[in-house]
């Protein structure tokens, strides 16, 4: 096989017989040491130990864990680079770097995402010289007419000791920006209608593997995976097209790749011009404690918003009030300040208050802080009318294309919920989304999802989402709940019952449900859950039951029995319960609260089909609804109401 018809393409895994921790196990030291160790008072009975055990790498990669840390301050993001540098500085090249070494000298064409330079030492040591084309640089080299070797890291690579110096990425943010057109171009030369060989690589890297995934689908590239049997993820097997998995000991099958099938057929012995391979490095320790971290609760807190309730959350924050340095009070005090104005209702009334006050500011900055707060902190108290006329009061004072991203989604997501679907363009900037923060991203994402969905877009709808189905965990664990349940919706809506269920019993909505228990989200995908197996099994009545119960929860709950939310499960309710006289009752109960409690068009519209199916004098004829819904973009609406 002529060596330049090759590409390998090569991971953490290649780098693992020379004592390099792998991405995760760097994950993993940094929550050991950060992750609290004894139990709060009234806490589930579960040792740290267990739930970090149970925090998979599906929910928090480890990209979302250093990014979350960088967020605390330099310091943090000082320590992430540090311990990268200090376990992989002074490591020995094992085999797997001189068979690359060998490739390389035969016309192959190496990527790797290692920040390591072993490649480079290994070449080194047989007198060759090899330089990296390494990110944020472009991927070309700047030497006239060079003869030396040369690798493509994407993901950057280590220069010198000083972690000051190092361009790396390693954060949520990085990976969620798509790679840059030069870069992507390098890619699709490097592995178009080649051999692709894959060895210690997970495929997780959402900005790479969409990238070369397409190249090997447009292109006549075949792909050979090497992995152990027991390491394929179900994903890998589904992840690039053509591809070919070798199941052994992944360094075992590159070395014997590259030296009996690659070189053997360029004439050239292997290691011709190496004269020997040392032996790979014995390392005994697999420890990799952080280097310069403090462990404080605030840093602890940040850890467990991602994963646990946020009871917890705020007890490590009042635990840092007292405890942590006097640098860190500030920002655990304002945390903890957030925290319960959006959970308690007291807090989140004086917060309305004084939000609401502050938008009428004659000072800019001061008014546009108010209203941002105004409009997150009326999100946890429910939708209102009032909300809807102070947004378009607002936005004649200050210009709607001149707020904060952050501040136009609140908006949105006010507007969509009363029914206001056309203004979706107005607030939104889709390609905006990608320089936003992991979560503002995943918010945004969401309320798109939805509106897209209820607007009856749904082509549009399956292009974002196959954008955002992977990169969930990589805006928040919530996030890929949440997603999971909107495309189960979706899935409702066209009356796929089954393909609903396979979302909801994913991991992702256990994982929220059983270890981050946002009430919202719980009950959200117990009614999702509900409609589902109602739309496979066909029983109404037993189905009808639940949803009565569901309704329950979220009457008496302090924080969910918003109006909007009450109108919303009454409607819920109404639509399971099966058409007959002794029923008519409960229906026209259930959908003239729903009139009364709502301010969203939306429930007008579905108020009506319910009361229509049900035989009840409703309150719009079907041309007054199918207006109506045209009137909002509600193209969902129109077509159960035709």
């Amino acid at each position: 096989m002529d060596a330049r018809s090759v590409s390998f393409f090569v991971g953490a895994g290649i780098s693992f017989n020379s004592g390099v921790p792998l991405f995760s196990e760097f994950r993993m030291s940094f929550l050991k040491a950060l992750a609290p160790r004894q139990k709060f008072g009234t806490r589930r009975e579960l040792l740290w130990d267990e739930l970090i055990a149970n925090v998979g790498i599906d929910f928090f990669p480890p990209e979302q864990l250093f990014y979350r840390l960088s967020k605390l301050g330099e310091d943090y993001e000082q320590s992430v680079i540090s311990t990268l540098l200090a376990y992989s500085a002074d490591r020995i090249p094992n085999k797997n770097h001189f068979a690359l070494v060998e490739a390389l000298t035969s016309g192959a064409t190496v990527w790797t995402t290692n920040y390591d330079t072993l490649i480079e030492r290994a070449a080194s040591i047989w007198n060759l010289h090899c330089h990296p084309l390494a990110w944020p640089d472009p991927p070309r080299c700047e030497k006239e007419s060079c003869i030396d070797l040369h690798i493509y890291k994407p993901h950057g690579s280590f220069v010198g000791s000083n972690p000051e110096e190092q361009h790396l990425i390693f954060q949520s943010p990085d990976v969620l920006a798509k790679l840059g057109p030069e870069w992507s171009n390098a890619l699709l030369t490097s592995f178009a209608d080649k051999k692709v060989v894959l060895a210690g690589y997970k495929g997780n890297d959402i900005d790479l593997m969409p990238e070369l995934t397409r190249v090997m689908a447009e292109s006549s590239s075949t792909g050979l995976w090497f992995e152990f049997p027991e390491k394929v993820a179900p994903r890998q097997s589904d992840l690039l097209p053509k591809t070919e998995f070798s199941l052994s000991d992944p360094s075992r099958g590159l070395q014997d790749f590259i030296s009996e099938v690659l070189l053997v057929d360029t004439g050239s012995p292997p290691n011709e011009s190496a004269h020997s391979v040392p032996s790979d490095p014995d390392y005994l320790s697999r420890e990799y404690p952080p280097t310069h971290l403090r462990p404080t609760h605030n840093a602890r807190a940040t850890l467990l918003s991602h994963w646990d309730e946020s009871k917890f959350v705020r007890a490590e924050l009042r635990r840092s009030l007292i405890f942590d340095p006097s640098t860190v009070r500030k920002d655990s005090l304002r945390k903890l300040v957030r925290n319960v104005t959006l959970e308690f209702a007291l807090a989140n009334f004086v917060g309305r208050k004084v939000s609401s006050l502050g938008r009428h500011s004659r000072n800019d900055s001061r008014r546009q802080s108010s209203w941002d707060h105004y409009l997150l902190l009326n999100e946890t108290h429910g939708t209102r009318k009032s909300i809807i006329s102070n947004i378009d009061s607002q936005s004649k004072r200050d210009p709607v294309d001149e707020w904060k991203f952050d501040t136009r989604v609140s908006a949105f997501s006010h507007l969509k919920l009363i029914g206001d679907l056309s203004r979706l363009d107005k607030f939104v900037d889709i390609s905006e989304f990608a320089t936003q923060t992991p979560s503002l991203q995943g918010k945004a994402v969401f309320n798109v999802l939805w509106v897209l969905r209820n607007q009856g877009r749904l082509v549009e709808w399956d292009a974002l989402w196959r954008q955002y189905e992977e990169r969930g965990p990589y805006l928040d664990p919530n996030w890929t709940a949440w997603f999971a349940i909107e495309a189960a919706d979706r899935a409702c809506m066209l009356g796929q019952g089954a393909n609903a269920l396979s979302f909801l019993e994913g991991d992702a909505v256990r994982f929220a449900r059983s270890q981050r228990r946002h009430p919202l989200l719980v009950v959200d995908a117990r009614v999702s859950e509900t409609r589902a197996r109602m739309l496979t099994n066909g029983n109404a009545d037993e189905f009808s039951t639940d949803l009565a119960k569901q309704y329950e929860t979220v009457a008496d709950s302090r924080s969910l029995r918003t109006p909007f939310r009450r109108a919303s499960f009454s409607l819920t309710w109404a639509a399971s319960i099966p058409v007959s006289d002794s029923n008519q009752s409960l229906v026209k109960t259930l959908t003239d609260r729903a009139y009364r409690l709502s301010p969203s068009q939306l429930h007008a519209v579905f108020a009506n089909v319910i009361q229509r199916r049900h035989s009840l004098e409703a309150k719009y004829s079907i041309d007054e609804t199918l207006a109506l819904c045209r009137r909002l973009n509600f193209g969902y609406g129109e077509a159960i109401v035709a």
